[in-house]
């Protein structure tokens, strides 16, 4: 969710660095950068004391210029973060946005932020903030698509673990050593990991005819050359692997499913070239779609791809992400724009697949909302499966102003007086005497 807000946010990330704030976030950092793309570096936090520690030195990628990005499960007292944040202004970064899953700001966390010049925090309503705790560059997620979208998997025993497995993934980012990170030997300044990204993939999930969103049109196919499995299970995959081979299935078409192997290297090539659809040569033959790619852990190396036969001119069903434009009218008066739902499924011709999908926010005031049917750039012959009359954003007030409307209600109402009676002013007689 993050990696999907920050990747269609309009921040250039051409020239990002993905930062890890201690040593402790390294393999977060490391699963962003596969996602987003771009360099990482790990600040070096050093214990000076018993009871004190210090940020002082930058380990891995450059940072002077570049747009940071920094990610933490939760933020209770944002030490580290704020820490992280100082050692990357001293060091020259353009600009630093965070993005946390929890906000549990407690303590002096607000003020530090505050002190903490950052370009954007984003973070999720997993935790109701108080008006006092939002920033002017702080961002709410609405997590409640998420959590539905789990709850509907469970109840008809679907697989949730799928929803964490369609994250964009940056051609750009390679599988890189592990000892380079120090995490099998001393870290040794000066490190690169990664490289600079060419424009982020995003890889199709699902268990449905699912494409990838990420070019307008669909890119000339590239050209894998494919054999049969001979061998299957476990073992035969991973033996497939240390050779530089492949595990995929070619499905689809009510043929039959044919289990095959292929090039590494190719494959990860034509990920790097944004290839949606590939031409299969070998023992298998046609075009087919890049259905689904299975990564480990790390995402650090590709386990399987799914192929589903394809057909020119044909329609699939894919997910494409929601971007607003312009400026609220309803935010230019204090309002707060919260965006709740952040894609959509449509399905499309092959030739005309949409980047990404716009709603024009410029005259929504406070109270209103749009859904799906406000879209501006559907393509032509797109039907939109998804329900259109979902609420995917909406401006509403902030706290502070609900609070203050309903005291002056309060105030304006008159006290009832109710008087004495007859028997409350015989008590009180006998209460004197």
């Amino acid at each position: 969710m993050l990696n999907e807000h920050f990747l269609h946010s309009g921040i250039d990330l051409s020239n990002a660095v993905i930062v890890s704030p201690d040593e402790g976030s390294i393999k977060r950092a490391l699963g962003h950068a596969k996602r987003i793309g771009g360099t990482v570096a790990i600040i070096d936090k050093r214990r000076t004391s018993p009871d004190k520690t210090v940020q002082a030195h930058i380990l891995g990628g450059e940072v002077k210029g570049k747009v940071a990005l920094m990610f933490d499960d939760m933020i209770s007292t944002a030490g580290s973060i704020t820490g992280a944040a100082r050692v990357l202004h001293e060091q020259g970064v353009k600009e630093i946005h965070v993005g946390a899953t929890h906000a549990v700001l407690c303590g002096p966390a607000v003020e530090r932020l505050k002190a903490a010049n950052l370009a954007s925090l984003v973070v999720t309503d997993s935790i109701p903030l108080r008006d006092d705790q939002i920033l002017p560059q702080t961002r709410v997620l609405s997590v409640a698509q998420l959590l539905g979208e789990a709850i509907k998997r469970i109840h008809r025993n679907e697989s949730v673990s799928r929803l964490f497995r369609q994250a964009p993934v940056s051609p750009s980012f390679r599988p890189i050593n592990r000892s380079h990170l120090g995490l099998n030997a001393g870290f040794q300044k000066g490190t690169m990991i990664g490289s600079p990204p060419r424009g982020p993939i995003r890889l199709p999930g699902g268990n449905r005819s699912r494409i990838s969103a990420s070019a307008s049109r669909i890119a000339m196919a590239e050209t894998l050359k494919v054999e049969k499995r001979k061998s299957f299970g476990k073992r035969n995959n991973e033996r497939l692997r240390r050779a530089g081979r492949l595990p995929a299935v070619l499905y689809g078409h009510g043929e039959e499913s044919v289990s095959l192997t292929l090039a590494s290297d190719q494959f990860e090539a034509s990920l790097r070239h944004g290839a949606k659809v590939v031409d299969l040569n070998g023992d298998a033959e046609g075009k087919a779609l890049l259905q689904d790619v299975q990564w480990d852990a790390f995402y650090q190396q590709v386990l399987h791809v799914d192929l589903l036969r394809v057909r020119a001119g044909e329609k699939v069903t894919i997910e494409v992400p929601i971007e607003l434009r312009g400026e609220a009218a309803g935010v230019r008066e204090g309002g707060i724009l919260e965006q709740v739902v952040h894609s959509i499924e449509i399905e499309v011709a092959l030739d005309v697949i949409p980047d990404k999908l716009h709603l024009s926010v410029k005259n929504l005031q406070i109270g209103d909302h749009l859904t799906a049917k406000d879209i501006i750039d559907l393509p032509a012959g797109a039907t939109i499966l998804s329900d259109e009359d979902e609420m995917i954003v909406h401006c509403v007030k902030r706290q502070e102003e609900e609070e203050v409307e309903a005291a002056e209600e309060g105030a304006a109402a008159e006290p009832e007086v109710i008087g004495k009676g007859k028997e409350d002013e015989e008590e009180e007689a006998e209460e004197k005497e």
